[in-house]
């Protein structure tokens, strides 16, 4: 009878105690594939107070910061849309900011800005 957790193998020796735990052959091909990852920048709709939120000032933004930033929100209506995006291979610049999941500050509007990553 085995009690959850308690299948008779050895504690921390990722055993579950039967007999071909260690009877696993493989021909040393890895045959998973591995996706690569695709970054996604998220802007959400403006805000005209984002209240105790942090915020950052978008003229502080490295450049590619800012280009993504404009690309996320490029033609989006947001009285229409939920969101703006901006999907990239590449880590975006964004990242590498203090900024990757608040407000920035743009035009006199408050954005929330995040990223996401998919695949991999």
């Amino acid at each position: 009878m085995a009690i959850a957790g308690c299948t008779g193998g050895n504690p921390g020796d990722g055993s579950d105690g039967s007999e071909s735990d260690d009877e696993t052959e493989t021909d040393g091909n890895d045959d998973s594939e591995v996706g690569e990852s695709t970054y996604q920048v998220i802007v959400e709709p403006p805000e005209s107070d984002p209240g105790e939120a942090s915020v950052c000032e978008f003229e502080a933004l490295p450049d590619a910061a800012r280009a993504e930033f404009e690309a996320a929100i490029e033609g989006v209506d947001f009285g229409t849309a939920d969101r703006g995006e901006y999907e990239s291979a590449n880590s975006p610049a964004l990242l590498d900011t203090d900024c990757y999941n608040g407000h920035i500050t743009y035009e006199d509007d408050y954005y929330w800005v995040g990223v996401e990553v998919e695949g991999g």
